[in-house]
This record gives C-alpha cells, sequence and structure tokens, in this order.
C-alpha cells in the first residue's frame, strides 16, 4: 500500500506542474511531430521528471483541463496523510500488532461462528498403542493365470522351486519383494483390489496357493487380469488394452487414506487389460496380437495421463476384430530379438510387423493360444 500511495502521490505532483499553464501543455502535445517526443518535450517544459511526464502524456487532451486536473490534485492531501501515518505504522510494531488485532476483531465480528470442534488438552489425550509392527523378510510371489496365489520365503524355495498349478493353469506373474509390501490386483471389472501381502499364509511351492477371487470377495465372475507390488506409492503404471491402447498413470492414483481394499472405476474398462507393469521395468515392451504381428514400444512413447480411467492413446494399430493377446517387457541386454529393428517403429500406432523370431524364452511368454 505504501509504495503504491507513493507513487500515485508523484504523479499527481507532476499533474500539478501542468495546472501552472495547461494551454502549454496541450501546444506541447498537439505542435510536437513525433510521439517519442513528447514526453521529453513535457518534461523540459514543466520539470517533471519521466515517469510525471508518461503520465501527463497519456491523458486524453479532451481531460487536459482545468476542472478535470483539480479533481485529480484533490487527493494529494488525503494521499500525503495516508503515507504519513503508514510510515508510522511500519516504524512500530506496537501499532503493526495493535492494527492486526483490529483487524482481526472486525472479521471475528462480521464472519466468525460458533466453534464446530473441541479443544482437547494433553491431560485428556487418550494415547492408544500403535499396531504391531509388520515383520519383514524377503518372499517371492506368484500368481497364475487362473487366478491363484501364494507367497513362498526364499527357505521353502531353495531347492524345491517347481510351482504346482492346477491343470491348463500357468503362471502370470511373479516376483521378489518383502513381507511388508502391498498388491494391486487389477481385475477383468476394470476395479483393483489393494491388499498386504503380510495377510497372506507362507505358501510351498508344492501348494496352490490362495484363490484370489475367493479371498478378497471378487465380485460374481470377476477374474484377476494383472497385478502389481508395490513398497511405495511413487511413479507410475502402464496399462495396455486388448484393443490396442496404452497409458501410464501415477501410482498416488491407487493410494486410500482409509484401508479401502476395493477401487472401482480403477482403470479404464472400454477394452480388456492385458498387462500393467511399474514404469522402469523395462525400456521396451513387446507386444504381439493374435494375427501373429508384435510390435516393440518403448516406454517414453507412452501417453501419461493424471486420470486412472484415461485409455491413454493408440500404440497397436489392429484390423477388425483383431486382439493385443501378450505384453511383455523387453531389454535387449538379457532378451535378443533378431530381428528386433523389424518391430520397433518411431511413429506410434503402427502395425507392428509379422513375428518372425524365435526365442524360446520369448516365445513361451508370447505364445499364441488357439
Amino acid at each position: 500500500d505504501l509504495g503504491k500511495k507513493t507513487d500515485k502521490l508523484h504523479l499527481l505532483y507532476g499533474l500539478k506542474e501542468i495546472l501552472l499553464d495547461i494551454d502549454k501543455a496541450i501546444r506541447i502535445v498537439r505542435s510536437t511531430e513525433n510521439d517519442k517526443d513528447v514526453v521529453p518535450n513535457l518534461m523540459d517544459g514543466f520539470g517533471i521528471d519521466e515517469i510525471q511526464a508518461e503520465f501527463v502524456a497519456d491523458i486524453k487532451l479532451r481531460n487536459l483541463n482545468r476542472e478535470y486536473i483539480l479533481k485529480r490534485i484533490d487527493e494529494i492531501e488525503q494521499l500525503e496523510k495516508d503515507i504519513e501515518e503508514l510510515k508510522g505504522l511500519i516504524s512500530s510494531d506496537r501499532k503493526i500488532k495493535n492494527r492486526i488485532i483490529k483487524q482481526l476483531r472486525a472479521i471475528s465480528e462480521k464472519y466468525g461462528i460458533p466453534r464446530k470442534t473441541l479443544i482437547v488438552y494433553e491431560d485428556e489425550i487418550e494415547y492408544i498403542e500403535p499396531d504391531e509392527e509388520i515383520e519383514d523378510y524377503p518372499v517371492t510371489v506368484f500368481l497364475s493365470r487362473e487366478g491363484y496365489f501364494k507367497k513362498c520365503t526364499l527357505a521353502s524355495l531353495r531347492g524345491n522351486d517347481v510351482q504346482k498349478f492346477k491343470e491348463n493353469d500357468e503362471l502370470m506373474f511373479s516376483e521378489e519383494t518383502s513381507n511388508a509390501a502391498e498388491i494391486l490386483f487389477f481385475t477383468s471389472n476394470a476395479q483393483v483390489y489393494k491388499a498386504k501381502l503380510c495377510d497372506f499364509d507362507d505358501q510351498k511351492a508344492s501348494n496352490l496357493g490362495d484363490y484370489v477371487a475367493a479371498k478378497l470377495s471378487f465380485d460374481d465372475g470377476e477374474k484377476v487380469a494383472a497385478a502389481i507390488v508395490l513398497k511405495e506409492y511413487e511413479g507410475q503404471i502402464v496399462l495396455f488394452f486388448e484393443n490396442g491402447k496404452a497409458v501410464r498413470i501415477p501410482t498416488k492414483s491407487y493410494k486410500t487414506k482409509t484401508n479401502r481394499k476395493k477401487l472401482t472405476g480403477a482403470f479404464y474398462g472400454g477394452s480388456n487389460l492385458i498387462a500393467a507393469y511399474k514404469t522402469g521395468t523395462a525400456p521396451e515392451y513387446l507386444m504381439l496380437s493374435d494375427n501373429s504381428r508384435a510390435l516393440l514400444v518403448k516406454e517414453k512413447q507412452i501417453a501419461e495421463k493424471a486420470t486412472r480411467t484415461s485409455f491413454g492413446s493408440a500404440v497397436f494399430t489392429l484390423k477388425k476384430n483383431q486382439n493385443v493377446i501378450s505384453v511383455v517387457p523387453y531389454d535387449k541386454s538379457t532378451k535378443n530379438l533378431i530381428k528386433e529393428s523389424r518391430y520397433r517403429k518411431s511413429s506410434l500406432p503402427s502395425s507392428g510387423a509379422v513375428f518372425e523370431d524365435y526365442d524360446p524364452e520369448i516365445n513361451q511368454q508370447t505364445l499364441l493360444s488357439d
């Protein structure tokens, strides 16, 4: 306020000088041939500075009259009083505090409402013992395509790591993690079920494990489509859909303040979810369609969206009735497609190329089902 009032007062002092000879000011404005010379001529003619001259030059000629100028400079006296008062206020801590108190009282009288919460004093606080800490130790988790989940300790896998599955079932997902981590199950109903690994019993490789749909009370007919293990809700999750679309969404969009286990509308539901990965799992992903075409997609090529129900953008161009059936992480430092350059496209969406490579490890993960 002090700065604004001081600046305004300075301008009005300049206008006050013009009052001494208004006709001269009008003559200078009208007779000056170049606009750029108006300000310097006013400065020379009235002994005012550049800022004051700019202010005068910007006044419309019809307002350069005694009535208008007198009306404006009438503010000078009040501005001088206000500035003096503000300077006194700024120089005194006591005055500042009194001003704040006065303003707060005025606000309280105008907008005040009765307190809606109680003040609790320290001697009234009831302390609750924290929950027992989760025992943390290394585990490996396994999820089958039919939705059977098991958590195995390293000791139980030592010398006996052959996983048991039901007939026609197979491994969908596995990861080394710790017992204190959480797991998100993405389902066929575009929902996510959250669980803590410590809530699952340790299993042996020879066991089938827990049937997730029953353990977490899925809706009728709902099935697991993908799973992600998290220790922190950081980074992003990349989702791939049957219709060739893909999206990166913030992991924090699945974080809840309450211990809510079921999240509805958890992701795009317009097409079946084929795969979900934490960003950074691999630099690229190998997508395979049911007409034996493949496409290598770099993680950075996938659209980022803030809303978890967004479908992102089209990545794999498909013909009518064609679908993406598999998406697996691809890192050429550990896997090697002989003709990988055929499947890598600089511009997306793309229809990829006919999948001609034969690599046992990759083909086991992307095997076409009849």
